[in-house]
């Protein structure tokens, strides 16, 4: 193990406040001039925060105590002189809390790079928005596309809380310009989903039953600005 390595399973024990004294004192001090391990550490806490949100209810991110007592036990475990039987050899609790703490610093990463795909995705249910045959094999999502000129120029996939746009011919809006997306509900005024400027890849939020939806559309909007009602529909469909 290089020696940094060992500061990377260390700043996994500190988020989970799961050092001992003489460990904590020691990486106190190695943390006051290292950017790496600050950052390892703001990671670890980003993970303790979005967790909660990963979820489809509405129970509140969990702690790191509430993480750290599911992973390595209570943080006021008796360690040093406590030994642990494992075929016929004794581990020292220290040697069976650092494997632990090794155990819970791959966890974290591991959740780490998943909320980055979850943040960029735009939510947590984005594996169905992926691609159109995607959402097509998924139970309970919904396409949704919008025409102009007599052709498809893109779809809009509707899983649970989300909503993801696939280009099949829209390019980019004219220089100055951005498209918007609207939901047109069943009674009522078009709303602003959100603005963008490639379709690919872009997701939104949808706070609405799909059964109150009545359909979509793009409209060209000037660049910078929030629209109140649609300036010039350019796509839009019907929910079949």
């Amino acid at each position: 193990m290089t020696r940094h390595e060992h500061w990377d399973e260390q700043a996994a024990g500190y988020a989970l406040d799961a050092l001992e004294p003489d460990e904590l004192a020691e990486f106190d001090g190695h943390l006051a001039g290292c950017d790496e391990c600050r950052q390892l550490v703001d990671q670890h806490a980003l993970v303790a925060a979005q967790l909660g949100a990963l979820a489809d209810d509405d129970r509140p991110a969990p702690t790191w105590a509430d993480l750290r007592d599911g992973i390595i036990g209570p943080a006021n475990e008796p360690a040093s002189n406590v030994a642990l039987p494992t075929r016929g050899r004794v581990v020292p609790i220290r040697q069976h809390r650092r494997a632990a703490l090794l155990t819970a610093a791959a966890a974290a990463a591991a959740a780490i790079v998943g909320i980055t795909v979850w943040q960029t995705g735009g939510g947590s249910s984005h594996g169905p928005l992926t691609s159109a045959s995607s959402c097509a094999n998924t139970a309970g999502c919904h396409i949704v596309a919008l025409h102009s000129g007599g052709n498809t120029a893109l779809s809009v996939l509707v899983y649970r809380h989300d909503v993801a746009l696939v280009s099949t011919t829209m390019s980019q809006p004219p220089p100055g310009s951005e498209w918007a997306l609207w939901r047109l509900p069943k009674s009522g005024a078009p709303q602003l989903m959100t603005t963008f400027d490639t379709v690919d890849g872009t997701r939104a939020p949808i706070d609405v039953p799909y059964a109150d939806i009545a359909g979509f559309a793009v409209s060209r909007e000037r660049a910078g600005t929030t629209p109140n009602t649609p300036s010039t529909v350019v796509a839009s469909g019907t929910v079949a």
